[in-house]
């Protein structure tokens, strides 16, 4: 069942969700309704007055200014179910009609009653027009409906506001307020925000001094001081007066303000005035009576009471509950094939009308008295609108729309309804299961398993053609490159350097040193060998050819070329010296002679000679006197001393003479030099001179050994 609609009319008053009437005339804003914590749908309704005025006067009492309304609680949120996102306010206008703001957008009158409104303003619901019931041209108001079922119609009537809630049955016990509780009991309607019920002796039919009282502790301060809120965001209303006492909600309203409360004794000034009110109001309206009584005008009090009739007869409509559709919350359904569905209606007491809404996709077939069959054949997979309605008698509708899931598989493809492809306003598409070998979002695609490249660089690869058969590969490798192993998807390379000599697949280098490269070897010839042929082979390069490839002397060197390399030799009369590579004259003399007297050192050879008054003889070495000394020879000691003579103008003479490494001394005798100490012998440097008896020697340092070169005077170092 759906709750009491509470409404409240004209001078304010009010009739509870429980149906309790009663009148509040306090000026300020305030809460009249609002969901608890555990509510399945947040809501909030708002009211405001202001200070009522009679031929230019203010008077005693207020009237509805503005109302304004909001799911969920907060200043921004919508009015709708589960997804609040909007907030709806509706302000009275001069002109007996109404203006409404979607959050801070204004939307005109006219757009709502032809529906041409942007419905992005208001997504969670939608805004209807309501006309004049005496000239249905005019529109003086509006209709907000949540597709939760809750609904807020706001006209304006006389310079007032009316207002009638349409609230849905799980609602019940979840909301409080200046409006009640909606728990069904009529005696505890008035509890205060903190939780306590009214002050009164008689708390289920206070008097108007303690309601207003009570009225006052559901202003929008009090409240949002009770919930720790800034008034600022807790309030809805954006739109506010000019004057600077009223332009927010911190400052609007008076909390000092006292209305004229109801005494039909008392009320009236004018006995006349009272007379014409009970005519026009009856016995039963205490609201149309002080309706008239404060403003002075039958014409307001005709309104309050013909507001509270319409709110009676909306009361009965809202009482009487739509139908309730019997249709699946999801329809799956396959591309291209033709689709069937009975849905069906309950409705107590009414016959039941079922229909497609206007653009909905396929067709509906009455098949009963509340029964009809749906068919649709989908021809693509693009997004649908379809809405099932069922109507009854009275004009009460139930609409659903239900989600959508079309298949469109191909290739032997399955259909997966319970896992789709983003859904967007209730529709998707259905993910297929495909066959082995084909892909998409619908197996539209016989996948190439190639395209990954999943064979090894260079390997071809082959797709095969879908379906697979179970156990096949989506794909075949061709064999690994040469000089790899593997199943052609992975290939290792072989080394062939490391291979056995026996292994036919051992490199092939000649002369040179192998080097391992991916699939393959490469050979770096050894020093003095160059690539032939295949690269594989190296020969020996003959470096004296070119003397560009060879370092041998230019003047006296030969080269001599060998295996992988040459060799430098010296023309005779020649040493190589330590680079092996240069050559130096070979001292014949120091490296020992036959020479009897003196040496004389020539290119590639020596001569000997003979001192003065010596003459050499045939045999090239030896040295005889040009004229015999006497004898005894006076030099010595003999053979180191040698004599010769010489006969000047007739006059013998004899000369003493030394051999080699001795020195004549003045008594004609010779005596060994030492050549070390002198500093004339040729050692090198990397040897000493050892002083002997007619000549020297050289001892090489460590590390260093004597050669044959340079008559044993060279030292070489050796390792």
């Amino acid at each position: 069942m759906t709750l009491e609609a509470p409404n409240a009319f004209g001078d304010p008053h009010f009739t509870t969700l429980d149906g309790k009437g009663f009148t509040f005339n306090g000026y300020g804003e305030y809460v009249l309704l609002m969901s608890t914590g555990d509510a399945s749908h947040e809501f909030m309704l708002q009211a405001r007055t202001a200070v009522a005025v009679s031929e230019g006067a203010q008077v005693s009492a207020t009237v509805f200014r503005i109302t304004g309304f909001c799911l969920p609680f907060n200043p921004y949120s919508a009015v709708a179910v589960k997804q609040p996102t909007n907030d709806v306010q509706v302000y009275l206008s001069g002109d007996d009609t109404v203006r409404v703001i979607v959050d801070s957008t204004a939307v005109p009158l006219a757009s709502i009653a032809d529906s041409s409104y942007n419905q992005g303003v208001f997504p969670d619901g939608r805004l209807l027009a309501v006309y004049d019931d005496t000239d249905p041209t005019r529109v003086t108001g509006v209709l907000v409906t949540y597709t939760s079922g809750i609904s807020v119609r706001v006209t304006a009537v006389n310079g007032l506001l009316t207002f009638v809630v349409g609230m849905i049955a799980e609602m019940e016990g979840k909301l409080t307020g200046l409006l009640g509780n909606s728990n069904g009991d009529t005696n505890d309607d008035f509890i205060q925000p903190d939780g306590s019920v009214i002050t009164s002796a008689t708390p289920s039919n206070p008097s108007e001094r303690e309601l207003f009282t009570y009225g006052k502790t559901w202003s929008l301060k009090n409240v949002a001081q009770h919930l720790n809120q800034d008034i600022n965001s807790f309030s809805l209303f954006t739109s506010y007066p000019s004057d600077s006492n009223n332009n927010s909600p911190d400052s609007y309203g008076d909390e000092n303000f006292v209305p004229m409360f109801f005494d039909a004794g008392q009320i009236f000034t004018d006995e006349t005035l009272r007379q014409e009110a009970e005519d026009t109001c009856g016995a039963g309206s205490t609201e149309c009576l002080y309706d008239i009584a404060v403003t002075g005008r039958l014409a307001v009090g005709n309104d309050t009471l013909q507001s509270d009739n319409t709110f009676l007869v909306s009361k009965e409509v809202l009482n009487n509950l739509p139908p309730v559709l019997v249709v699946p919350s999801e329809l799956r359904v396959e591309a291209h094939m033709t689709y069937t569905l009975d849905i069906s209606a309950t409705d107590e007491g009414s016959e039941v009308t079922l229909s497609l809404e206007e653009g909905s996709e396929g067709s509906l077939v009455r098949t009963g008295p509340k029964t009809a069959r749906f068919t649709w054949t989908p021809e693509h997979i693009h997004e649908v609108f379809i809405e099932f309605v069922a109507e009854d008698e009275q004009g009460a509708r139930t609409e659903f729309i239900p989600e959508v899931t079309v298949c469109d598989c191909h290739n032997g493809g399955t259909c997966d309804y319970n896992n789709t492809i983003e859904r967007v306003n209730g529709f998707a598409a259905a993910v297929c299961q495909c066959l082995p070998g084909f892909g998409g979002e619908h197996c539209e695609i016989d996948i190439d398993a190639c395209e990954g490249n999943p064979c090894f660089p260079g390997v071809q690869c082959y797709d095969a053609a879908a379906p697979l058969q179970p156990g096949q590969r989506a794909y075949t490798c061709e064999q690994c490159p040469d000089g790899m192993v593997g199943n052609g998807e992975t290939c290792e390379d072989i080394n062939e350097c490391l291979l056995a000599s026996s292994d036919p697949g051992i490199h092939s280098c000649v002369n040179a040193d192998c080097v391992n490269t991916p699939g393959s070897f490469s050979c770096v010839c050894h020093p003095g060998y160059q690539r032939d042929g295949d690269g594989h082979h190296c020969v020996d390069i003959n470096e004296c050819r070119n003397k560009d490839h060879n370092r041998c002397d230019p003047h006296h060197g030969v080269c001599v070329n060998e295996d992988g390399g040459y060799r430098c030799m010296c023309q005779p009369g020649h040493t190589t010296n330590d680079n092996g590579t240069t050559c130096t004259e070979l001292d014949e003399c120091a490296a020992g002679n036959s020479c009897e007297q003196i040496c004389t050192d020539r290119v590639g050879f020596y001569e000997c000679g003979c001192n003065n008054l010596f003459t050499l003889n045939a045999d090239g070495r030896t040295c005889r006197p040009l004229v015999n000394c006497s004898s005894p020879s006076p030099c010595h000691p003999s053979p180191v001393g040698t004599c010769a003579g010489n006969i000047t103008n007739g006059t013998r003479q004899e000369v003493c003479g030394c051999v080699t490494g001795y020195a004549l001394q003045p008594d004609n005798s010779c005596q060994d030099i030492d050549e070390c100490a002198m500093g004339i012998d040729q050692c090198d440097e990397h040897g000493d001179c050892v002083n002997t008896v007619g000549d020297y020697n050289c001892s090489c340092h460590a590390g260093y050994q004597l050669t044959n070169n340079h008559g044993k005077r060279h030292c070489d170092g050796y390792s």
